[in-house]
């Protein structure tokens, strides 16, 4: 992902999270990451794609935060990697 990329994420989450999904425009989240509305769209079609990007972008976090819990063997590792 390259850091413009990044920036539309970052500014999309924070306003999806301040103003609603609904309530934001690309134009907003434009402003505020400092790029063009056309590259928005370029990149993520539409702003449902932008939230499709966001929720995507969660979801491979967490996996590699919890790799080394689901991954280990041990139950009693398992809880104390999970404490």
């Amino acid at each position: 992902m390259t850091e413009k990329q990044e920036k539309i994420l970052q500014a999309a989450l924070q306003l999806f999270a301040q103003e609603g999904f609904h309530a934001t425009s690309t134009s907003k989240v434009a402003k505020l990451a400092g790029v063009s509305e056309g590259l928005i769209f370029r990149h993520f079609g539409n702003k449902e794609g932008l939230m499709h990007a966001i929720l995507e972008e969660g979801e491979n976090r967490m996996k590699t935060l919890f790799v080394d819990i689901v991954m280990e063997p041990d139950p009693k590792n398992v809880i104390r990697k999970a404490i």
